[in-house]
Order: C-alpha cells, then sequence, then structure tokens
C-alpha cells in the first residue's frame, strides 16, 4: 500500500512539474530537488539526487 501510495504521489508531482514547464514558469521556482545519502558497501556513503 506504502510503495502504491509513493508511487502515485511521484506521478502527480511530475504532472505537476509538467505543466510548469508547459506555461513557461520556472520550474526551480516551484519545485526543489531532494538529495537522500545511501549506504554502500564497506561503510561509506553516497548522496543521491531524487528530482520531484
Amino acid at each position: 500500500m506504502k510503495k502504491e501510495y509513493i508511487r502515485v504521489l511521484f506521478q502527480k508531482f511530475e504532472g505537476a512539474r509538467y505543466e510548469c514547464k508547459n506555461i513557461e514558469n520556472v520550474i526551480s521556482d516551484h519545485f526543489v530537488g531532494v538529495n537522500k545519502m545511501i549506504s554502500l558497501g564497506k561503510g561509506g556513503v553516497k548522496q543521491v539526487n531524487i528530482k520531484l
């Protein structure tokens, strides 16, 4: 259930970004990227950019 909710929410954000671009608004004025740290092997971490 939770994964489905996140997938639908992500689709809604993508649709909103698409419409924002279509009316020639600057997307970065309305949406920001999200950064997440993920664990790697041997105790390392890496920053991953997630665009909403």
